[in-house]
């Protein structure tokens, strides 16, 4: 059995164990499913009856969706969510994208989670500076409200996660962009692809100021 990295265990005891909202810490946290106004919220009626699940047991070798349908069915029913509807709703989520030129004739459409202020811009730089992995959550629950890219799936997209020199490893002690990356995967249920190396050295967009034309 596969045992899990120490901010793993992290996640799983604020989502499944504290109640409380992992941003304010004073209201109770609501599950995913229930801040998504467009989501039609599950019931107990829902879940999979032991027919179905015996049903499913014979079927198990020609449906391997099985455990992914099953885990999900656990998430709906004990999930407690991260952040409070106060938290949540405070937030402004998904911006109005953006293009970036990245060939000529050629753009690429970004969508942001929200915007680089409170409280998720101090939550990446506690995240990625300083290793706080109380901020994780906050992080996680920005992730969760991206929506998976149209026509992607886990049959015709990978996800690349943007890689870090072995300089900074070593400063920090650990990679931020593979853990968030990770969880990106789960959530948009898409493989990551490990297949590029980063050779350049740049200098750190920290601190780094915008000069005007």
């Amino acid at each position: 059995m596969r045992l899990l990295a120490p901010y793993q265990t992290g996640l799983w005891l604020a989502e499944y164990l504290d109640i409380r909202c992992q941003l304010c810490r004073v209201y109770r946290s609501t599950p995913q499913s229930q801040l998504s106004q467009n989501y039609l919220l599950s019931n107990i009626s829902s879940l999979p009856t032991a027919d179905s699940i015996s049903h499913s047991l014979k079927t198990l070798p020609n449906d391997p969706s099985f455990f992914a349908n099953l885990r999900q069915q656990f998430n709906h029913r004990f999930n407690s969510g991260l952040l409070c509807s106060h938290c949540h709703d405070s937030i402004a989520w998904l911006p109005k994208p953006f293009n970036v030129d990245i060939a000529s004739g050629k753009v690429l459409s970004i969508q942001t989670a929200t915007y680089y202020e409170y409280p998720l811009r101090q939550a990446i730089r506690a995240f990625k500076h300083h290793e706080d992995m109380t901020k994780l959550p906050l992080l996680l629950h920005a992730i969760r409200q991206l929506p998976r890219p149209h026509g992607c799936h886990h049959d015709n997209s990978v996800i690349v996660a943007m890689p870090t020199t072995e300089q900074r490893l070593v400063k920090r002690g650990f990679d931020p962009v593979s853990i968030l990356s990770a969880q990106l995967s789960k959530h948009w249920q898409i493989p990551l692809w490990h297949g590029v190396k980063r050779i350049d050295d740049t200098v750190s967009q920290q601190g780094l100021h915008v000069l005007s034309a």
